[in-house]
């Protein structure tokens, strides 16, 4: 009678005649030492390994906190920014009025 099983490392299909049993041998296909059981267990090939995601460094939530927080920062300085030149626009402007001379009418005075 044979002993069949599975390397429980690469999965590979192993069967050894029943005189075999309790010895230590190596996988065929990925050289894993295996012991050979001792009585014919149920063959069943083995399940791969639950998917495990990696580990996230930082959580989404804080990903946004600092995006939304740039975005902020840019929008409050450009507005700033256009503020002062907006200023600085209508001094110039006000000033230049003031100087100039009154338009007079066409040939009236």
């Amino acid at each position: 009678m044979d002993i069949e099983f599975y390397c429980f490392k690469c999965g590979q299909h192993i069967v050894i005649d029943a005189t075999g049993a309790g010895q230590a041998v190596n996988c065929p296909k990925c050289g894993q030492p295996l012991t050979v059981p001792q009585t014919q267990p149920v063959p069943s090939k083995p399940t791969a390994p639950a998917y495990i995601p990696p580990a996230i460094s930082k959580p989404i939530a804080q990903k946004r906190k600092v995006r939304t927080g740039f975005i902020v920062g840019i929008s409050a300085a450009l507005l700033l920014f256009f503020l002062i030149v907006a200023l600085l626009n209508s001094d110039n402007n006000s000033s230049s009025v003031a100087s100039s001379p009154k338009p007079t009418g066409m040939g009236c005075s």
